[in-house]
C-alpha cells in the first residue's frame, strides 16, 4: 500500500482547520446575501419599510464581516486543497465528510425554505420585483455552494482546478459587491456625514421637545439653551456630533422660537421618511377609526447644505401653560 493510499485519521488540525473553513464559509455566504439584500433595498425601496440608516447601518457590518471572514475563508480552504494534494486520501477523514454534508443540509434548507416562500407570495399576490430579486441572490449563492460541495464530496484522488477557479471567480464577486457599494451606499465619509446629519436632526427633535415642556411649565420660552438643564430629569442640551458645538437657539417673540444646525448634505422630504423620521409641530390627531386627521408636514426638517434653520410656532390652543400668560 503506498503512502497516498494510507488510511488518514483525523488530527486536532483537522478538525481546528475543517470547523473553521466551514465557520467563516457561513459568514462570507451570510454576508454576500446580506449586502445584496441591502443593494435591493436601496435601489428598490420599499415605501412601507425602508429605513436609510438602519440599512447603511447593515450595509457597514456585513462589509465588515466580508472582508475579514472571505480572505480568511480563502486562505483556509488553500491549506486543506494542498493537504488534500500532499495527501488524496485525507478526503475520507471523517470531519471532512461530516462539515461537507453539513453545509449541503443547509444549503439545501435554505433553498427549500426561499422556495416555499416565493410560491406563497405568489398566490398570496405579494411577489415583487424586489423579494424576486432577493430568492434570485439566495438561489444562485447557496446553489453554487451546494453544487461545488455536491461535486467535491463525490471526488476522489487529487483536486482538480475547479476550486481555484471558484476560489478567484468568488473573488471577483465579492470585490464587485464591495466596490458597488460605493456606488450605491456612498464612501465611508459619506455614510458617516449621513449619520451624522441624521443625529443632527434627532437632536433639535429632542431639544424641541424640552422648549415646547419649558413653555407649558413656565408659561415662557428660554433665553438661552442653558434653561433646559434638568438635574432631575437628567436633560442637558445636545451638541452637534461632529463639531461639538452648541446649537443655535433664538427666541422670535412669545411662542415663536427658532433652531439652527450645519448640516454635510441636503435632505428632502422623501430622505426624512427613509431616516425614519416624521418630525411635527403640532400633535397628532387620530380619529375613532385610527385615520390621522390632522399633523404638520412631515417634512418641517427639510434642509439643505450647511446652515439651516428651522422656525417653530407654539400654539396655547394645543399646549397650554401651567401658569398663567403675561398680559401685554
Amino acid at each position: 500500500m503506498t503512502p497516498s493510499h494510507k488510511p488518514s485519521h483525523s488530527t486536532p488540525r483537522d478538525v481546528f482547520l475543517h470547523l473553521l473553513s466551514t465557520l467563516t464559509l457561513f459568514i462570507s455566504v451570510i454576508s454576500v446575501l446580506t449586502v445584496m439584500f441591502q443593494y435591493i433595498n436601496l435601489l428598490l425601496p420599499d415605501p412601507l419599510n425602508f429605513f436609510k440608516i438602519a440599512i447603511l447601518e447593515t450595509i457597514r457590518g456585513a462589509s465588515a464581516s466580508l472582508i475579514v471572514g472571505f480572505p480568511l475563508f480563502i486562505w483556509i480552504s488553500s491549506i486543506l486543497q494542498k493537504d488534500l494534494v500532499q495527501d488524496p486520501a485525507r478526503r475520507e477523514l471523517g470531519i471532512r465528510k461530516w462539515l461537507i454534508y453539513f453545509t449541503l443540509l443547509v444549503a439545501a434548507i435554505a433553498m427549500i425554505i426561499y422556495l416555499i416562500t416565493l410560491v406563497g407570495s405568489f398566490y398570496g399576490g405579494e411577489l415583487s420585483l424586489s423579494f424576486a430579486l432577493k430568492v434570485l441572490c439566495v438561489f444562485a449563492v447557496t446553489g453554487v455552494v451546494f453544487g461545488y460541495y455536491l461535486f467535491d464530496v463525490r471526488q476522489t484522488g487529487k483536486p482538480g482546478e475547479l476550486s481555484q477557479q471558484l476560489a478567484s471567480g468568488s473573488s471577483l464577486v465579492v470585490a464587485v459587491l464591495l466596490v458597488a457599494g460605493i456606488f450605491i451606499a456612498g464612501t465611508p465619509a459619506e455614510q458617516r456625514q449621513v449619520r451624522l446629519d441624521s443625529q443632527r436632526i434627532s437632536d433639535l427633535q429632542s431639544i424641541q421637545g424640552q422648549i415646547v415642556q419649558f413653555w407649558t411649565s413656565k408659561g415662557k420660552l428660554p433665553t438661552s439653551l442653558d434653561q433646559l438643564t434638568d438635574s432631575i430629569s437628567g436633560f442637558v442640551a445636545p451638541v452637534d456630533p461632529g463639531t461639538k458645538l452648541d446649537y443655535d437657539y433664538r427666541a422670535l417673540g412669545t411662542t415663536s422660537f427658532e433652531l439652527c444646525a450645519n448640516f454635510a448634505a441636503a435632505a428632502t422630504a422623501e430622505d426624512l421618511r427613509s431616516f425614519g423620521y416624521y418630525p411635527t409641530t403640532k400633535p397628532v390627531q387620530i380619529d375613532e377609526s385610527g385615520d390621522v386627521v390632522s399633523s404638520d408636514l412631515e417634512g418641517s426638517w427639510i434642509h439643505g447644505v450647511g446652515r439651516s434653520c428651522f422656525e417653530r410656532t407654539i400654539d396655547p390652543e394645543l399646549y397650554r401653560p401651567q401658569t398663567k400668560l403675561p398680559t401685554s
